[in-house]
């Protein structure tokens, strides 16, 4: 009875572990053609923002998109990151912001994940998609915004590299 009880104890635990390994990121685009659809969203953000605000702000590109491999052998992609040095917005342009932002992230496929204070005061909102693409979008008299940590598929050589 004892090896009876172990082994379906063994065979719970197994499947409890195969269950929960399955629950993360799944990639929904390859790495030729993430640049464009996650570019895309941070347009159409960039875009949103400037309009909650009546402005035109001139993001910039501050960093260049890559794609590396993570510890597990997995491919994820993270476009350029962008700023715009003059948003220095008070609570109530925030909340503008958050609703301009919000939808326009969700007809993406993102997650509005939270909104609001961050660390040292910045304003943030920050979601997710189902490939595991982090977004975040900073303020604090200067603005930061970029998506990173899609998780994509390789090409026929699985090289995880941009051209």
């Amino acid at each position: 009875m004892r090896t009876t009880r172990l082994t379906l104890t063994g065979v719970l635990v197994a499947a409890s572990a195969l269950l929960t390994g399955c629950s993360g990121p799944v990639a929904s685009t390859t790495l030729a053609d993430a640049p464009g659809h996650y570019e895309s969203v941070l347009a159409d953000v960039r875009a949103a923002v400037d309009g909650a605000l009546d402005s035109e702000l001139g993001w910039v590109a501050d960093s260049d998109a890559q794609a590396v491999l993570d510890d597990d052998g997995r491919c994820t992609f993270s476009t350029a990151s962008y700023e715009v040095e003059d948003l220095d917005v008070s609570s109530t342009d925030w909340d503008r912001v958050v609703d301009a932002v919000g939808p326009v992230l969700e007809g993406h496929g993102f997650e509005l994940d939270t909104t609001g204070a961050d660390v040292g005061g910045w304003l943030v909102v920050t979601a997710e998609d189902d490939a595991g693409a982090r977004f975040r979008l900073a303020a604090k008299g200067r603005g930061e915004l970029g998506i990173d940590g899609a998780l994509v598929t390789t090409g026929e050589d699985g090289a995880c590299a941009q051209a």
